[in-house]
């Protein structure tokens, strides 16, 4: 029994906290966040903790899904088409790609396996993008 600034009595211990830290859907450790690709926002479980994901793959998923000279670092992210959609878009936009992922791949964090863009619908483009993580060799796709 004591007194403190919070009251009198017995201190109580708190329940151990069970749940697993960014635990990734399949039980896995994750190293980072995981975010909801359709609205950005993170991924939580049915209990409100956050669940895990994997950095390298939230690096390349942020690089292309990032507008060029949209936020503090200029060179982050991918070159909007802009205008109508014309023969050499796919070609400028297999460059944009290469360029938004440049400092992964020149870093030694990834390697750009294929590229593909497609007309979604009219006036839209989709871009897949296999890569593979060089300290794994795990390969892996994002779709923007």
């Amino acid at each position: 029994m004591g007194a403190a600034p919070c009251g009198y009595g017995s201190p109580a211990p708190a329940p151990a906290n069970t749940a697993a830290i960014l635990a990734k859907p399949d039980g896995t450790q994750g190293d980072a966040v995981a975010l909801d690709p359709s609205t950005g926002d993170y991924q939580v479980d049915a209990y409100g903790n956050k669940v895990g994901g994997d950095s390298v793959a939230q690096m390349v998923y942020l690089a292309l899904s990032t507008q060029l000279g949209s936020c503090a670092e200029q060179s982050l992210g991918l070159a909007p088409p802009g205008g109508n959609i014309r023969a050499d878009t796919v070609a400028k936009q297999k460059q944009a790609v290469q360029g938004a992922l440049a400092n992964l791949v020149g870093t030694g964090v990834i390697q750009i396996v294929s590229i593909n863009v497609s007309t979604l619908k009219p006036g839209t483009l989709l871009r897949t993008v296999k890569w593979r993580r060089t300290s794994t060799g795990q390969t892996d796709t994002t779709v923007v």
